[in-house]
């Protein structure tokens, strides 16, 4: 069943599911950035032009997460995670950072599932993008804000899930 046919409540259930798995990314980004992180969903989408980290989930929740960065927002989040002061995006060890922040976000948040629910879910090797992609089809997507107080500007974090995830969510 996609998102839009299901009940107001059962739309708020799911968003309220989905939202401790990212509950429990935010404080595990938090321990690696330092400051305040969160990660709250909001709706609709909002996804503004940046540095896109992709993943896919696979096995029991399929779908994808993607982390939709400003990029200064990037860079001051390299700049943390490496402790370079002098950096560009296209270098491959800031890449290689923003890589790995997106595939932490996307293991803790799957992991959260596996804990709770016993449900086996991996994310794919991230992929990187440093301009707008279109995004694949889902049945639904939910989208989070994430902020840092380290920095003004807002992230985005889309989860986008196949009918399969959906019900195994709501059951």
């Amino acid at each position: 069943m996609s998102v839009e046919r299901l009940s107001g409540q059962q739309r708020c259930r799911l968003s309220e599911i989905l939202q401790h798995g990212l509950d429990q990314a935010a404080l595990t980004l938090r321990m690696m950035l330092g400051g305040e992180v969160s990660i709250r969903i909001i709706s609709p989408f909002l996804r503004p032009p940046g540095v896109c980290v992709r993943l896919g989930l696979t096995g029991a929740l399929e779908g994808g997460l993607y982390l939709d960065l400003p990029e200064h927002m990037a860079v001051e989040m390299v700049k943390t995670l490496t402790a370079e002061q002098e950096l560009s995006l296209l270098d491959e060890a800031a890449r290689s950072a923003l890589m790995e922040l997106g595939n932490v976000l996307a293991s803790v948040f799957v992991g959260y599932f596996d804990q709770s629910r016993g449900v086996r879910t991996l994310p794919t090797p991230p992929e990187l993008s440093l301009v707008p992609q279109e995004l694949p089809e889902f049945a639904g997507f939910f989208s989070a804000e994430l902020s840092w107080s380290k920095c003004r500007e807002k992230a985005e974090v889309l989860v986008g899930l196949q009918k399969s995830a959906i019900d195994i969510l709501l059951a």
